[in-house]
C-alpha cells in the first residue's frame, strides 16, 4: 500500500481520497469571537484571565480534532493493509529548482544582484 500525503488530501483504501476536514476554518468563528473578547479585555483583569484560557482551550479543541482525524486514517491503513511504504520526500529542495517557484522566482531588478559603484562624494578616502 502507497500513501501520498499530498497537501490537500490523503489515500484511503475504501474511496479514492480522504478530504482534508478543515478543523480549524469550521471553529473559526467561535475563536474569532473569543479572540474578539480577549482583545477588549484589561490586561491584569480576572475577565481577560477567562478569555485567555477560552481561546486556549479553543485551539486545543482543534488540535485534538486533527490528531483525532489523522488517528482514525492512519488505524484504517495499519489495519487493513500488511505492508504500508511511505516516501519522505525533500519539497523544499524539489521546489528550489523549479522556475516558477523556487530560487529565482522574483525578476532582480538592476540594483539587485550587484553591487552599483558610489558615486564619488560618497566615497570614502
Amino acid at each position: 500500500m502507497g500513501v501520498d500525503l499530498a497537501p490537500l488530501n490523503s489515500h484511503n483504501p475504501e474511496s479514492a481520497f480522504v478530504e482534508n476536514p478543515r478543523h480549524l476554518r469550521t471553529a473559526m468563528k467561535r475563536l474569532q469571537k473569543a479572540q474578539q473578547a480577549l482583545a477588549r479585555t484589561q490586561k491584569g483583569s480576572a475577565r481577560r484571565h477567562k478569555a485567555v484560557q477560552r481561546v486556549g482551550r479553543l485551539h486545543h479543541v482543534v488540535a485534538e480534532r486533527r490528531a483525532t482525524a489523522i488517528h482514525r486514517v492512519t488505524k484504517q491503513l495499519a489495519t487493513g493493509f500488511a505492508t504500508i511504504a511511505v516516501e519522505d520526500l525533500n519539497v523544499a529542495g524539489l521546489t528550489a529548482s523549479c522556475p516558477r517557484h523556487g530560487r529565482g522566482s522574483r525578476p532582480q531588478s538592476a540594483t539587485e544582484g550587484r553591487p552599483q559603484p558610489l558615486h564619488p562624494r560618497h566615497r570614502t578616502r
